[in-house]
C-alpha cells in the first residue's frame, strides 16, 4: 500500500481498522503485511521465520492450513516470555540444509542484525541458502525509525543492492508513506538529532519480497572489512582483540596528546592501565 489514503484498511472515518497497541502506529502496517504473507502459504510447504520472538501468527496459521513452520531466534526469552523458536540460532548460521524452505520470513528483524554483529550480506546469504530456487523471501523493516544506519537513513538504493545478487525479482512496497490522514510518526529527531537530513522524516514500513534465482553466489566471510573484523574481535575476545588492546597500550605510552581519548577507549574495553 503506497499511502494510507489508498489502503483498504482505512475506514470511512479516516482511521485504521487494524487495532494496534497505543502509540504503536507502525504495528498496524506490520500486522496487515504479515496477514498477507499467511495467505501465500499452501499445505505441505515449509516456512522459516527469522527472529520469531515469543509469538507468531504464522505459526498459528500453519496449524490451520497445514504448512510446516520453523522459527529461529538468538534469544531464549523475549520481553520476559520464552521464545517459540524451534531452534536457538542466529541468521548468520541458519541450522538447516540448502534449499530447504519454500518461504523465509523476517518480520522487523533485519534492521537489528548488525546489533548482533551479523553482516547484512552474510545474513542474507544464509537466508537465501536455505531458500529453494524460485522461493520467496518475505522481509519487512521500519524506515526512519530505529535499527541500523541503513534503515534509519532510508537508503533504499543501497538496501536493494543487498538483495540483487540473490534475486530474480524484487518488490519494494512502502506502507504508511505518506501517512495522511493518519498521524505521522517522527522518531528520527529523537534519536538522530545530530543528522539534520533526517529531521521531519516520517517513519514507515517497507515490505520487501524477493524471488530467489536458480544460482546464487554465497557470501565469503573473508571479504569482511577490517573494521567489522575488529568489532567482532572486541566482542568475542578473539586473538585480534588482544592485538588491538596491545596496540592501544603501546600507542598510549608514547603519545600524551591522545591520552584522554585512549583512556576512554581503554575503559570501554576494560583494558588495565599500562
Amino acid at each position: 500500500m503506497p499511502a494510507c489514503l489508498d489502503c483498504r484498511h482505512l475506514s470511512s472515518q479516516g482511521t485504521c481498522r487494524i487495532v494496534a497497541p497505543p502509540g504503536r502506529f507502525l504495528r498496524s502496517c506490520v500486522i496487515a503485511i504479515v496477514d498477507e504473507y499467511a495467505h501465500l502459504f499452501r499445505p505441505g510447504q515449509r516456512v522459516l521465520e527469522i527472529g520469531c520472538g515469543a509469538w507468531s501468527p504464522l505459526k498459528e496459521q500453519g496449524r490451520a492450513v497445514g504448512y510446516q513452520w520453523e522459527g529461529i531466534d538468538v534469544n531464549s526469552n523475549y520481553m520476559g516470555k520464552p521464545t517459540i523458536a524451534t531452534r536457538l540460532a542466529s541468521v548468520e548460521s541458519i541450522p538447516f540444509p540448502d534449499a530447504h524452505f519454500d518461504f523465509v520470513v523476517a518480520t522487523q528483524s533485519m534492521e537489528h542484525w548488525e546489533e548482533y554483529c551479523v553482516n547484512l550480506r552474510k545474513g542474507l546469504s544464509e537466508l537465501f541458502r536455505v531458500l529453494q530456487p524460485g522461493g520467496w523471501a518475505l522481509v519487512n523493516v521500519p524506515i526512519h525509525f530505529h535499527g541500523g544506519p541503513l534503515f534509519v537513513s532510508g537508503n533504499l538504493r543501497r538496501l536493494r543492492s543487498l538483495f540483487e545478487p540473490f534475486a530474480d525479482e524484487i518488490r519494494f512496497e512502502q506502507w504508511r508513506n505518506p501517512p495522511t490522514p493518519l498521524p505521522a510518526v517522527r522518531q528520527t529527531l529523537r534519536h538522530y538529532w545530530f543528522k539534520p537530513s533526517l529531521w521531519g522524516k516520517s517513519s514507515y514500513v517497507l515490505d520487501i519480497r524477493v524471488k530467489r534465482k536458480a544460482q546464487v553466489e554465497y557470501f565469503n566471510c573473508r571479504r569482511l572489512g577490517i573494521l567489522t573484523k575488529v568489532r567482532r574481535a572486541l566482542i568475542d575476545r578473539t586473538p585480534l582483540y588482544y592485538l588491538t588492546v596491545a596496540g592501544i597500550l603501546s600507542f598510549e605510552s608514547c603519545s600524551s596528546a591522545w591520552g584522554d581519548a585512549l583512556s576512554a577507549m581503554r575503559t570501554l574495553l576494560s583494558v588495565p592501565a599500562a
